[in-house]
């Protein structure tokens, strides 16, 4: 009884994919909707799934490969381009989308979770998945939505992985329809930038240029080539920045803001991190301007070890910090550094490497640590104070290179 209710249930599912295929390739009104605006257009995909198996800790993931290519399938029913982004967060996916010429970032985003299904004699050989799934068309310019649908379901297979292709395929197909229609009716064009709404004057497309002008100014900055306001205005000082690093790239040198001017910074600035990294042992790849796994979880680590934020991403303090490691100093002045939590760390990694202290790093302050530091301070002839200052890491950095 139980073989024959299966199969029947494999037989609808089976039907209802079928269905969902061939509503790919019917000249519908609403497909026609969705390919008068989407037609042949570039447009990034970035996905991520939770999945909580059972009892298990939920698992979740970026970039998905099955779900990666169910998402592309679905939006088949667009008729657009679609561009597979590798990115650890959908903020970093849109940035990058943006950086590479895609107006739009189809944004996935999928959970599921399973739980038991008892069959005769007790033996669990099936489990009943529930998903919740949202779909969102965002403007890589600013990450605003243009089109979303969501949709919920139940399904049972083996497992998560078994049970989610069969449900999820043709909701997705429904919910790829659904957004892209809301996208188009949102002003969405074929062009590779946001369509201006019927009505409206130059306003949206300032917008964008002083969008863009700022974040080439935050990049420019980054790379030491720019000291004013980001304003998103190309004033004078602006555009020598550009024209002075055009020139160090080897670039036709023009000074004008643009898109591929901005794709060129974030690479360098990429590279210059890379150089760093390879200096200090920290990644293995030669570098390549491609923020890659290796950089960014190299990135993340010493990030923590700094006591920074985390994102995983380059930028002008991150160089500043790395090249300050490379010089066998840290970037502060003798003023601020007994309460930067950047130096207590690395104090605090030097004393544990030289065995003045057990345990992990943490970069807080204790009794233990204040201790360790007098018992270095007394062995090396410093003023014993217990305090983490700037004299004492250039000490213990150089005992540790054994110079």
């Amino acid at each position: 009884m139980t073989g024959d209710k299966l199969s029947i249930r494999c037989a609808i599912r089976k039907l209802a994919l079928a269905l969902a295929a061939m509503s790919l390739t019917l000249g519908g009104k609403s497909v026609a909707i969705a390919a008068e605006c989407f037609d042949d257009q570039r447009i990034g995909l970035f996905t991520e799934r939770h999945y909580s198996e059972l009892n298990a800790k939920t698992r979740s993931k970026a970039g998905d490969t099955k779900i990666d290519h169910m998402a592309t399938t679905a939006l088949r029913i667009t008729r657009a381009n679609v561009v597979s982004i590798k990115a650890n967060s959908r903020q970093n996916a849109i940035t990058m989308a943006r950086g590479d010429g895609l107006s739009v970032l189809a944004y996935l985003e999928v959970e599921a979770s399973s739980s038991e299904i008892k069959l005769q004699f007790g033996q669990t050989s099936l489990v009943m998945v529930e998903t919740a799934a949202r779909l969102q068309f965002l403007n890589s310019v600013d990450g605003s939505i243009l089109g979303e649908s969501s949709d919920f379901g139940k399904s049972t297979g083996l497992d998560i992985e078994h049970a989610l292709p069969e449900m999820l395929q043709p909701t997705l197909v429904m919910m790829s329809e659904k957004a892209a229609r809301d996208a188009c009716k949102n002003g969405l064009s074929s062009g590779p930038t946001v369509a201006k709404a019927p009505g409206s004057t130059d306003l949206e497309s300032a917008n964008e240029d002083r969008a863009l002008i700022s974040e080439i100014q935050h990049v420019l900055i980054d790379l030491g080539y720019y000291t004013g306001d980001v304003d998103g205005i190309a004033g004078g000082l602006t555009h020598r920045a550009i024209e002075h690093a055009e020139s160090e790239m080897r670039q036709p040198v023009t000074g004008q803001p643009s898109k591929m001017l901005l794709v060129k910074l974030n690479k360098r600035l990429v590279t210059d991190t890379q150089v760093l990294l390879k200096s200090l042992g920290r990644i293995k790849g030669e570098p390549s301007g491609i923020l890659n796994r290796e950089t960014k979880m190299a990135i993340k680590a010493f990030e923590r070890e700094q006591g920074l934020y985390s994102d995983g991403k380059p930028d002008g303090d991150l160089v500043t910090i790395l090249e300050a490691e490379v010089s066998g100093e840290i970037a502060l002045s003798s003023a601020e550094s007994e309460l930067d939590p950047r130096l207590r760390f690395r104090i605090e990694e030097l004393l544990v490497d030289l065995g003045y202290l057990n345990g992990v790093p943490s970069g807080e302050d204790s009794f233990d640590l204040t201790e360790a530091i007098r018992q270095a301070e007394l062995k090396h002839g410093l003023p014993v104070d217990g305090v983490p200052d700037l004299s004492l890491y250039r000490k213990l950095q150089s005992i540790r290179h054994g110079s």
